[in-house]
């Protein structure tokens, strides 16, 4: 598994929550400067970045979990293998 790809288990909220709080901002300017196309289009770019950004991260981290959890199941019947052979001895 590689370590390069270490982000902090929240990311995905942080990067929702910065990009509800950039669209309030550029709503207000909206609602300021009355532009409505590059506001517009300034939201459906930040949206389409964080959740590709995100969607992204979920999967990672799910592959992660998976892997674990096969590593996690593998040392059990390891561990109960050895435990057998231990009872067979005694």
């Amino acid at each position: 598994m590689k370590d390069n790809q270490k982000l902090p288990w929240y990311t995905v909220s942080l990067l929702i929550s910065i990009l509800g709080a950039i669209s309030i901002i550029l709503l207000f300017g909206v609602r300021y400067y009355n532009e409505h196309g590059i506001v517009f289009w300034t939201i459906i770019l930040a949206w389409a970045c964080v959740l590709i950004g995100s969607t992204t991260e979920i999967s990672r981290l799910e592959r992660v979990r998976k892997i674990l959890v096969q590593e996690k199941d593998e040392e059990i019947s390891k561990l109960k293998s050895e435990i057998d052979e231990l009872k067979n001895k005694s």
